[in-house]
């Protein structure tokens, strides 16, 4: 009887179990309703006068932290210039087991890391990217930093003798240009110029004295009022909200912001008309630049960021587009700092017969964007009857269009002039038609029929809808962002080659391609340019490619009008420019890259399409597959792949010109693989550490850059030490003991900080993405490198996690110690070292002259 129950209880167990399975298994067949999540936002402002923003954005492209802080140069003491870059270069180290080392090399391990620094002279701007697994832990990192900076002494020691001598704030200004710009300032109003700067002061203060000075600094103007912190990422609002107990820490203060210390530009007040400054090897200028000065106010940066997007995209109408199309320039870039507003132009022969057209042209375009209602009677007359939308116009710079300086600088120029350009009466007349959007556009949400997708329990798998020899085309239908957003990516498959300058010029003309920013295109990018709508364009040895998210409305709309452009569009480059990295023109030149004839049209060449996101598969294959159905293929030329270096280590010498000398040495990687590619940029911040602190307790005054290049399409290591004050032949001497020390720093490389290294960037590979941004990058990435699987990113965990650390040591030792790879050093001699240059030679042992 007993028995009898215990078999009746048991099989009501079993099914009322497979009863719970069943119902389990029917509603995971139902399909999912997509509700698309808006992003939330917060503003916050903390008991000690922090302000945070904080941005849950389930379509974020990526994580990032951004921070103003304002503070910048004009609150330097005059006679010690540089004191801020040694605090930012102090401020930024962190504490690790092989010592201090830059936060930047400690984000180089994460694959979505990176961080930049931006001073200027009233404020500076600190923008950390990061994986959104470990965002949280960096963003409260950071926020030790600031509340307690470790400020570590041999840092700044090192960082004393590196100070340049040009304010950073003008890094987008050439030498010459620089140079011209302060000697122009010095002679037309008497008045020191803002690029360069006397380090005379520093010379009789101890490191001891300059480390009290970097506290003295950090006490000032680390102050919790002085920081507007912005969040933004993929995460839930809880989450942001759980990084704000750091914050708190930070000490409340009454701090100044420098903007209120920063005197009124001399040339507002007293430019009243156009500068010219020219350089007498006027018809060697490749480029113009205008000026504009202005004071730019710390409320002012997001309207200066919205100007600098307006003056280099290419919609219809615009700048850039009818200067372009009238055959006046070929490229136009925008920069900006806290007093000027530049304006950078590769002009035409046309458009140096017809100057003054540009410049009334780009004086109307700045008008037409802050005229309104309430705008001066200078900024109507030059805008005549354009005038941007209300709620779009940038009204608040302080910005003439009317006063500019032209700088213009020939390779090598030493001898200049200035003189004044005519009032440029008649804008009306010289000045091209230029048609700014009148509507802020909006962002339906599309209504689409939604299916889940089959294959996401076995991971992210995009399904081949079409294979053919013309087109093939991938589809992902994502369903687990609660997004409303498509994506389109789309590649040309062009025989571009692995020559970084042939690809640089593809990127310029696919960029300022006007046919593919339409209204629509354009506004996705401006109306939001922080979210992952808009177009992106990018360059590689194997075409070009094209991704744009959007709703699928616009993408498709958007898609179909590149495919009809593509018939009958044909590629204009600039002309090539030499490229300013010695070493890596001599390799390319060895290596004999060809540089590909431009086609007539790109029409004929296979493409590879990726649409993912909210598209059903439907309504995916219905876009692409009428698109080639009579077209004939050409056959591209295969990539040839890169001849390598000889085994053999070779010399290259080089006469420069200027006082600065450097050594360059560049190592290919043994093998051309994605093993060893994994654990070169694994180990690349723990190198860029080591060789810097090893050239640090040399006798080295110069600068040190350790970075992983490419200049013949092979990944490779690329040391440079660089000085003006030391000769090229101790610098080589310098070299090689670095390497000799290197041998020993890989020997004894901890085990334990090897395996929690790699296991970490491993599980970072292994983690999901949080965006269909990401997502979408990862999917393009394993399609782009054929595997068959979508497992590239699990490939490079498994080679972490898979390799001990004598299996990396044997690496390293191939790569860097024994001669296996091949190598390159270059010695670019300065010219106040060129006579003597013969008697101080030392080639390293083993080498030959090339």
């Amino acid at each position: 009887m007993l028995a009898r129950w215990f078999l009746h209880g048991v099989s009501i167990l079993v099914l009322v179990f497979m009863t719970v399975v069943g119902v389990l298994w029917w509603n995971h067949q139902q399909p999912t309703t997509i509700n698309p999540l808006k992003a939330e936002q917060q503003s916050i402002t903390l008991a000690n006068g922090l302000r945070l923003h904080l941005l849950a954005d389930p379509d974020a492209p990526h994580a990032e932290m951004v921070v103003d802080w304002a503070a910048g140069y004009v609150s330097e003491p005059t006679d010690l210039p540089g004191v801020h870059d040694l605090l930012l270069e102090a401020l930024l180290h962190i504490e690790s087991a092989a010592g201090h080392r830059h936060l930047a090399n400690h984000l180089a391990r994460d694959p979505l890391g990176d961080l930049t620094v931006t001073p200027q002279a009233s404020h500076t701007r600190i923008r950390l990217q990061a994986s959104p697994s470990v965002f949280l832990a960096e963003v409260q990192r950071m926020a030790r930093l600031l509340h307690s900076p470790e400020l570590p002494f041999p840092v700044i020691v090192n960082a004393r003798h590196q100070l340049p001598a040009q304010s950073p704030a003008y890094d987008f200004l050439r030498p010459t240009e620089q140079r011209l710009l302060d000697d122009y300032v010095l002679d037309r109003f008497l008045a020191p110029g803002p690029v360069a700067r006397s380090l005379d002061g520093w010379e009789g203060i101890s490191d001891e004295g300059v480390a009290r000075l970097v506290a003295q600094r950090a006490s000032e103007k680390l102050s919790a009022n002085l920081f507007d912190i912005t969040l933004r990422a993929p995460l839930a609002m809880a989450d942001l909200r759980a990084a704000l107990p750091e914050f708190e820490e930070l000490r409340a203060g009454t701090a100044l912001p420098d903007a209120e210390q920063y005197a009124f530009s001399p040339m507002q007040e007293q430019l009243r008309e156009p500068q010219i400054v020219r350089a007498r090897e006027l018809d060697l200028a490749p480029q113009m630049l205008l000026l504009y000065p202005w004071r730019l106010a710390t409320e002012q940066r997001a309207e200066a960021n919205e100007l600098v997007r307006w003056a280099e995209a290419h919609y219809a109408g615009g700048l850039a587009e009818r200067l372009v199309s009238n055959g006046l320039i070929t490229h136009i870039e925008a920069h900006y700092n806290d007093e000027y507003f530049a304006l950078r132009l590769t002009p035409t022969a046309d458009g140096r017969a017809n100057e003054a057209i540009i410049y009334s042209t780009a004086s109307r375009f700045l008008a037409q964007l802050q005229n309104g209602p309430n705008a001066n009677e200078l900024i109507r007359r030059m805008a005549g009857d354009g005038r941007i939308a209300g709620e779009l116009a940038i009204t608040e710079l302080n910005l003439d269009p009317s006063l500019f300086v032209l700088l213009e600088s020939g390779p090598g120029a030493g001898n200049y002039n200035w003189r004044v350009e005519p009032v440029m009466q008649g804008y009306a007349q010289r000045a091209l038609t230029l048609s700014l959007p009148q509507v802020r556009p909006s962002y339906p949400v599309a209504d689409i029929p939604f299916i889940p997708n089959t294959f996401e329990l076995l991971g992210w798998q995009p399904e081949l809808l079409l294979d053919s020899e013309a087109l093939t085309v991938w589809h992902y239908a994502d369903n687990q962002f609660d997004t409303a957003l498509a994506n389109m990516t789309v590649r040309v498959h062009l025989p571009i080659g692995h020559h970084p300058e042939v690809q640089a010029r593809w990127q310029q003309w696919a960029e300022q391609t006007p046919a593919w920013w339409t209204a629509t295109t354009q506004w996705s990018q401006h109306g939001q340019p922080d979210s992952g709508q808009g177009l992106r364009v990018s360059v590689d040895e194997q075409g070009i490619v094209w991704s744009f998210t959007d709703t699928w409305s616009v993408v498709e709309a958007w898609a179909i009008e590149w495919r009809s452009t593509l018939d009958r569009l044909a590629p204009e480059l600039t002309e090539p420019a030499e490229s300013m990295v010695v070493a890596h023109r001599l390799m390319q030149a060895r290596a004999e890259l060809t540089p590909l004839q431009v086609p007539e049209s790109l029409s004929e060449y296979p493409l590879t399409v990726l649409l993912s996101g909210r598209v059903d598969r439907a309504r995916a294959s219905g876009l692409v597959t009428p698109w080639r159905e009579t077209d004939v293929v050409a056959s591209p030329a295969e990539v040839a792949a890169p001849e390598p270096l000889p085994t053999r280590h070779q010399v290259a010498e080089v006469e420069v010109p200027g006082d600065a000398s450097r050594v360059v040495r560049i190592l290919q990687i043994p093998q051309n693989d994605v093993r060893s590619t994994v654990l070169a940029e694994w180990a690349l911040p723990w190198l860029q550490e080591t060789l810097e602190g090893i050239a640090r307790r040399q006798q080295f005054t110069g600068t040190v850059q350790v970075q992983l290049v490419r200049p013949t399409g092979i990944p490779a290591l690329q040391v440079e030490l660089a000085s003006s004050e030391q000769d090229p032949a101790l610098l080589g001497l310098y070299l090689n003991t670095i390497w000799a020390e290197l041998r020993n720093a890989v020997a004894q490389f901890p085990v334990a900080v090897f395996q929690q290294s790699t296991q970490q960037r491993a599980a970072l590979y292994r983690a999901p993405a949080e965006s269909i941004t990401l997502a979408n990058q990862y999917f393009w990435q394993d399609i782009s490198e054929q595997r068959a699987h979508f497992n590239g990113r699990l490939e490079r965990a498994l080679i972490l996690e898979g390799t001990s650390i004598e299996g990396w040591q044997y690496f390293m030792r191939q790569w860097l110690l024994e001669g296996v790879a091949r190598q390159f050093t270059v010695y670019e001699i300065g010219a106040q070292w060129q006579e003597d240059y013969d008697r101080n030679r030392r080639l390293p042992a083993g080498s030959s002259l090339w």
